[in-house]
């Protein structure tokens, strides 16, 4: 049994690293874009003023570069490693999370950028980094519900 979860184990980190790695020789300027876009809107919407260039947001005047990082594709590289590593759910069901993680990560990048703006870059960074924990929380509780462990 212990050997079982120690071979998902590695084919988790296998899978998982191998994919991070790739996404950064991989040109995803147009999707970082598009986030840009979506959160600029979104952070009009709210009152604050807000330029943006390509995927750079500007958001009262601070600067904010959107990365491949920042458009939830890490969150769905998560999931999809514990879902081939463990032999865990569907294609039906990769999918409708992954849109849900996609949204779900506009989300915590709207706050993030809120808090940014506002506070400053400490605070943005408390912020960044504590809602990337909650958005992984998130996927890790997506595949426990998947696999039957909750």
């Amino acid at each position: 049994m212990v050997r079982a979860y120690l071979e998902d184990l590695a084919k988790f980190l296998l899978v998982f690293f191998i994919l991070l790695a790739l996404i950064h020789f991989i040109d995803f300027s147009t999707l970082a874009s598009v986030v840009a876009s979506v959160e600029s809107e979104l952070l009009s919407t709210l009152g604050f003023t807000v330029l943006k260039f390509k995927s750079t947001v500007i958001v009262n005047s601070t600067p904010f570069l959107i990365t491949v990082d920042c458009t939830g594709v890490v969150l769905i590289i998560l999931l999809f490693s514990l879902f081939v590593s463990t032999q865990t759910g569907s294609l039906k069901q990769f999918i409708l999370f992954s849109i849900l993680l996609f949204f779900f990560n506009i989300t915590r990048l709207l706050l993030t950028l809120e808090v940014g703006s506002v506070y400053g870059l400490n605070a943005m960074e408390l912020t960044h980094v504590s809602l990337w924990l909650v958005d992984s929380a998130v996927v890790f509780i997506i595949w426990l519900g998947v696999a039957g462990f909750i």
